[in-house]
């Protein structure tokens, strides 16, 4: 088996995000949402924001009030099934998908 650094795969590892941003600048200059989306929207954006945020740090802070750990393949020490775990499965990655969501509305800003 061949040797490798471990500085080469932290740069192999950062090259997609840095091609992704590359491309939503050209996009951005090329075709710019900021005209197809509205004011209106403005207040989606804050509502999806303020809820992804919102479940995120609740979510944490459940966590750490069980004393479990929140990296995903760690083991963990309890089963968490109070506040926002009553009605979703893992609220920390909806709370990450509303934030994705309210991407798009940051346009019109």
């Amino acid at each position: 088996m061949r040797w490798r650094s471990p500085a080469v795969n932290h740069v192999s590892s950062l090259m997609p995000p840095r091609i992704a941003l590359i491309a939503m600048l050209v996009l951005h200059i090329t075709v710019p949402l900021a005209t197809a989306v509205h004011t209106p929207f403005s207040c989606a954006k804050a509502a999806l924001m303020a809820a992804g945020v919102a479940m995120v740090v609740f979510s944490r802070r459940a966590f750490q009030a069980a004393a479990t750990p929140i990296t995903p393949f760690s083991e963990s020490t309890a089963l968490i099934r109070h506040g926002l775990y009553c009605w979703t499965r893992n609220p920390m990655y909806f709370g990450a998908v509303l934030l994705v969501l309210a991407r798009p509305f940051c346009a019109a800003a």
